[in-house]
């Protein structure tokens, strides 16, 4: 027996529109702007350990303050990657109850919501990215500062 389409009004199709568009531009901002931040910080450390190590010469703790700046820049872009991907999957899976609710009907109004709610979030590497970025950009940080202090 064919599953005949469900019928949907447009005040329902607009919401799941707006909902599908929320959620993917809601994340792709929110993942702009803490990589732009996450960034500064190593971008900025390589920037002053190579001004200061240009004027006041080479050290061992500026070499490690320039090595766990680039090292934050690097896990930053794998924690932007894991996020984007985690994220994606979500709409996917999102637009896929979306689907099946407007095409078929094999799904209710209520269960794209419930769906969504109880579908997993897989962002745990991407926040330990984030954290090794930070404790990276904050390593640089206290190396270029017992530098400066030290002279």
């Amino acid at each position: 027996m064919a599953t005949v389409p469900n019928p949907v009004s447009k005040e329902q199709y607009d919401i799941l529109d707006a909902l599908l568009k929320t959620k993917w531009e809601g994340m792709l901002q929110a993942q702009s702007r803490l990589i732009n931040w996450l960034f500064a910080v190593p971008g900025a450390g390589i920037a002053g350990t190579l001004t200061y190590a240009a004027k006041a010469g080479s050290t061992p703790s500026l070499l490690v303050a320039l090595i766990s700046f680039g090292l934050g820049l690097v896990v930053i872009i794998l924690y932007g990657t894991a996020m984007y991907y985690a994220e994606r999957k979500n709409v996917i899976g999102f637009k896929g109850d979306m689907d099946k609710f407007l095409s078929t009907g094999s799904i209710t109004w209520e269960d794209i919501f419930k769906n969504d709610y109880l579908r997993p979030v897989e962002h745990k590497i991407g926040e330990v990215f984030a954290w090794i970025s930070a404790l990276c950009s904050l390593s640089g940080m206290t190396c270029l500062i017992i530098t400066v202090l030290s002279r």
